[in-house]
């Protein structure tokens, strides 16, 4: 109920967050943070190795097709996010 009325306003007020430049990278490190879980972790459990983990969250590399499809199940992520 809180939550509809929060939107309602915000739509009603013309405010409305600018996401354009939030990166999947970004979105992950989020997840990560509200989890206290470390890259590390996080590799294991969707086995991805960290080394490439940690190249695809600071952009040495493209995401792999395997991290996003284990990413976006883990966390419950549009797959179409980490191609932007």
């Amino acid at each position: 109920m809180l939550l509809s009325l929060i939107v309602e306003y915000e739509n009603s007020a013309g405010l409305r967050m600018d996401t354009s430049k939030v990166t999947a990278a970004d979105v992950v490190l989020h997840l990560l943070d509200e989890r206290s879980m470390s890259v590390n972790a996080l590799a294991k459990v969707v086995g991805v190795s960290q080394s490439s983990l940690s190249d695809m969250l600071n952009a040495r590399r493209d995401w792999s097709k395997q991290a996003i499809i284990r990413l976006s199940t883990y966390f419950g992520l549009q797959p179409g996010l980490f191609l932007k």
